[in-house]
């Protein structure tokens, strides 16, 4: 009937499955938390930094030693001017006859310690060599930015499925149900080609950002619209 108010299909459930959905979606919370870690983490474990285009654009499209150098290799460095001349060597091109200067003093000044001749975790920084294979990324493997996170990437896919399944069995509007669901899932489907081309425009890493801060933020807005209708009042 045109006037009536929508029926939440949610809200009529047995209390004991509602707690268990309840319990569900607090799980959730924990794995929109879990994402937020990882995404500092790699950012170097800043959490405002971490919330901006160009720690997107590290996380997604530098080579291995800028990331390194911004993140978990940065405590090792703390002298801003050595990371910006490491960097704007890495960005020109990582070329042979400016690595014999000011890159290579740093690197051995700061790196060769523990990357020397006997290296942890097998990483040498030695020659320019050792310094080149991580300063490029690898393009026989075009694919190698979604390989560490494909599990991740489909594990959020599921729960914003899932999270937009028990959206549509609520009292909200169809259009509010549409709108707050689809956008997310939308979001995370682009991010997902757009994590290959980001890298070869200037304009990639910021689309990027932005799709990634809307499945962020409707993630534990969801949530919450779910756990309302739960648990609400009857009327």
């Amino acid at each position: 009937m045109a006037g009536s108010k929508a029926h939440s299909r949610l809200r009529s459930l047995d209390l004991p499955v509602r707690l268990g959905l309840g319990a569900l979606a607090a799980v959730f919370l924990v794995g929109w938390g879990v994402s937020l870690h990882l995404a500092v983490q790699r950012s170097g474990g800043d959490p405002w930094s971490a919330a901006s285009p160009e720690a997107c654009r590290l996380r997604t499209c530098a080579p291995p030693l800028e990331r390194a150098i911004h993140t978990d290799m940065g405590r090792y460095i703390p002298d801003a001017t050595e990371r910006r001349v490491l960097t704007i060597w890495i960005r020109h091109g990582a070329r042979m006859n400016d690595f014999y200067g000011e890159p290579s003093r740093v690197l051995s000044r700061r790196c060769q310690t523990c990357h020397g001749d006997s290296p942890r975790a097998g990483i040498r920084l030695v020659t320019y060599g050792d310094a080149l294979a991580l300063a490029q990324n690898d393009e026989r493997d075009p694919y190698h930015r979604l390989r560490n996170f494909h599990v991740h990437l489909f594990s959020i896919g599921a729960v914003l499925c899932l999270l937009l399944v028990g959206l549509a069995l609520t009292r909200y509007p169809r259009w509010m149900v549409l709108g707050v669901g689809l956008t997310p899932v939308a979001a995370l489907l682009v991010s997902v080609p757009l994590t290959l081309w980001a890298c070869y425009n200037p304009v990639g890493p910021v689309v990027l950002w932005l799709c990634e801060g809307l499945v962020l933020v409707a993630w534990p807005v969801i949530t919450a619209l779910v756990a309302w209708d739960l648990f609400s009042a009857r009327k």
